[in-house]
């Protein structure tokens, strides 16, 4: 068979190798843009820690972007007690996960992805599961119906680390407080330890002196130390017997070790008839404070921050919850977390007119009360050591060794040889307390192994100066209390 011979223009041709090279180009520019993608994806988990009741289903939600895009995204989780994770594909960006009625272990999860490049993985909060958002998972009970919520007062306390008369206010609070023949939860609010104290107590409440105490938001006010100590029970009585929304608070809270940080879940029941409005606060507090006052005590339930400010609306009947990370390095914190207690308080949206010198009504203030509050340890164990400096005082002045309160001076300053005690107080044993003495022409230190903790200064001093008492116990764990602007003459 004879093939005819064909004749193609020579313009064809050229035609034809031009195209050539142009798809040749770009397939080669193809795969040098995929060798040069070296930016790797983002990822964000949107739902994080969050809660859900048994036979419920929530959603997992993510949001990532790439320069190119995202081949891979991938969901692991198990329940807490499970050793191996499960693993989906969440390309879609969400996963709807499905709690059986009867569940009562909490879920743990991550999310990894990668692109086309494997620039990943990268993970959050990890890749590998070494951190984990926490699926709290809550018993499904209808058995409440709000006629028995047995309801606590919530009190805050003014308090000072200079006020002379606030120990003797604090002691008869925490005295009720042990008794509890009338339930309640307590803050000390310690204004000048604490800028958000502080804001609370001048700008929330137009306070006039220290100490004061507010009792449900401002239901009630008692201001002076004698007046805290003769009326604190009947004035506490009277707040508890006030009516109030049927509202019913439970509190989670819980430390991850791997994040060292504190995740806090509310969960709110309405049995109102009709929709509630107001703010959920809680506050994280130190069962014994890092702070103490002008005795050398430390303070109870000291307030350090806000672990959730949230206003909220829940429908009737329903059941809300909200959960929310706190961490306190991030917030300036140095804490143990067995010393951590978080108190929960539902303030309502309607305002009241309040007065924070009640008995001459004035020092107006916008009074929001309190529904509903409640209150969770967050790990059980020994609590750190504590130290306060019992002498010398803020304000006050030592003349070998003898203390007054200055009446003129706001300083401190010492004549004289004087001893410098502590208070120490602590779980474990005591390895050591630590005292410094720093001025601008010479500095003093001694270490102390054996009570009594206390120093004597006799060395030749002139100015002024910072002194700083530091406890160590036999873990390791330490605290430290310090006075400044200490005149001291000794010769």
């Amino acid at each position: 068979m004879k093939i005819k011979n064909i004749y193609i223009p020579p313009g064809y041709i050229v035609v034809a190798l031009i195209l050539v090279s142009i798809l040749a180009g770009s397939l080669l520019l193809s795969d040098n843009n995929s060798e040069q993608d070296t930016q790797p994806p983002t990822l964000t988990v949107i739902s994080k820690n969050f809660t859900m009741y048994q036979g419920e289903q929530k959603q997992i939600s993510i949001e990532f972007s790439d320069n190119t895009n995202v081949t891979e995204a991938t969901l692991f989780y198990r329940k807490e007690t499970d050793v191996n994770w499960q693993s989906t594909s969440i390309l879609s960006k969400s996963y709807t996960l499905t709690v059986s009625s009867d569940e009562t272990k909490n879920y743990h999860y991550y999310v990894t992805i990668n692109d086309k490049a494997e620039n990943g993985p990268i993970g959050d909060p990890s890749t590998d599961g070494s951190r984990f958002y926490i699926i709290t998972v809550l018993k499904n009970s209808n058995s409440d119906d709000g006629e028995n919520i047995q309801r606590a007062v919530f009190v805050e306390e003014g308090t000072a680390t200079w006020c002379s008369n606030c120990p003797e206010a604090a002691e008869a609070i925490h005295n009720a407080y042990e008794k509890q023949d009338t339930s309640f939860y307590y803050v000390s609010m310690v204004e000048d330890e604490n800028q958000k104290a502080n804001d609370r107590l001048e700008n929330a409440y137009n306070i006039l002196g220290y100490p004061t105490v507010y009792l449900d938001g401002g239901y009630e006010v008692l201001i002076g130390s004698q007046n805290i100590i003769d009326n604190f029970d009947s004035t506490l009585n009277k707040a508890s017997n006030r009516p109030a929304s049927s509202i019913k608070l439970t509190l989670r809270s819980e430390w991850n070790e791997t994040r060292e940080e504190l995740t806090n879940t509310i969960y709110i029941n309405n049995f109102e008839d009709s929709t509630y409005t107001g703010t959920i606060k809680l506050y994280v507090t130190e069962i014994k404070s890092q702070w103490s006052d002008v005795n050398g005590d430390p303070y109870h339930f000291s307030f350090l921050d806000y672990g959730l400010h949230q206003e909220i609306s829940i429908s009737s009947g329903e059941n809300k919850s909200i959960s929310k990370d706190w961490n306190p390095s991030e917030k300036g914190f140095n804490v143990v977390k067995e010393n951590l207690w978080v108190v929960a308080v539902l303030f309502n949206d309607e305002k009241q007119t309040g007065y924070s010198n009640p008995t001459e009504q004035n020092k107006e203030f916008d009074a929001y009360y309190v529904d509903a509050t409640t209150a969770s340890r967050v790990t059980e164990g020994t609590l750190p050591p504590t130290i306060g400096l019992k002498t010398p005082k803020p304000f006050y002045h030592y003349i070998r060794g003898n203390e007054a309160k200055n009446k003129l001076l706001s300083t401190t300053y010492v004549i004289g040889k004087m001893t410098i005690d502590s208070n120490v107080e602590s779980d474990l044993a005591v390895e050591k307390v630590i005292f410094q003495i720093t001025g601008k022409r010479n500095n003093f230190s001694a270490e102390i192994t054996q009570p009594p903790y206390e120093y004597i200064w006799d060395q030749r001093s002139f100015g002024k100066y910072t002194i700083t008492a530091t406890v160590i116990d036999e873990q390791g764990r330490s605290n430290s209390d310090s006075i400044e602007n200490v005149w001291a003459f000794i010769l």
